[in-house]
């Protein structure tokens, strides 16, 4: 089952492989034109016997990560322990930064063998000092930072529109927490690490924004607001860094 929908400049698709598996997300357009998707036909050729789109040896062939260090903010959360895996899974070393070190250390026991390429690392995104604090010890420890993800952000549900609570009613410090978490939260670590990147002479940043970067698609108004300044913020820094900081 394949379904797109036209947003204006981007689309949002959902398509369903051979495999069951169900592949969801939100693309720009190219020239103005809705793209086809891919049909059983021309999906056939990454689909095994077994109808595997993927198996770990096929990834981790193509995402081999050995030697190379990760710093992920928030990793002790559900999303930056997911990436912590994924990572350790291709091999790299990895950061977790988190304000919370006990849930970082839940993940490395999951792991196994895997958290030997770990380090766990307290760290405040929203406090300039603990990021300044916490890089030189990464870089201690891993000698290099070769990709940044910021999976640090959030949201909280007095900060969200109900039944019960109208927009008119939503408090300035919930807002605000919310949008300096995900906003800013992402802004700093991009300062430190980004500046250690420069000095290197090479390294990637992801950063987390969220299908509400393009079009806000819930209650969460400083969620949507915070991830489109994200995606905004993103833009900028790629354009900013290819001209100033890489010749």
């Amino acid at each position: 089952d394949n379904a797109l929908l036209n947003k204006g400049n981007h689309y949002s698709f959902e398509q369903t492989y051979p495999s069951g598996r169900r592949l969801i997300g939100v693309r720009p357009l190219h020239g103005g034109k809705m793209p086809q998707l891919a049909t059983d036909k021309n999906v056939s050729n990454t689909v095994s016997k077994k109808k595997q789109i993927f198996s770990l040896d096929q990834l981790t062939a193509i995402y081999d990560f050995t030697g190379q260090t990760v710093v992920i903010t928030g990793g002790a959360g559900i999303l930056g322990s997911e990436f912590a895996c994924a990572v350790a899974g291709c091999g790299g070393n990895f950061a977790i930064l988190d304000v919370n070190l006990e849930p970082g250390q839940a993940v490395l026991e999951r792991m196994g063998e895997p958290a030997s390429q770990a380090a766990l690392f307290e760290c405040n995104v929203l406090e300039p000092e603990s990021l300044s604090k916490a890089a030189p010890a990464v870089m201690a420890r891993f000698g290099k930072v070769n990709c940044l993800i910021n999976a640090a952000g959030g949201n909280r549900p007095d900060a969200t529109t109900s039944a019960e609570r109208s927009f008119f009613d939503l408090p300035a410090e919930a807002l605000r927490w919310i949008s300096e978490l995900n906003f800013l939260g992402t802004v700093l670590p991009c300062q430190v690490f980004g500046k250690i990147m420069v000095e290197q002479g090479h390294g990637s940043i992801v950063n987390i924004a969220s299908v509400n970067t393009f079009r806000p698609l819930t209650r969460g108004l400083a969620y949507a607001a915070s991830k489109a300044a994200i995606g905004n913020f993103t833009q900028w820094l790629a354009d900013h860094m290819a001209q100033e900081d890489c010749p």
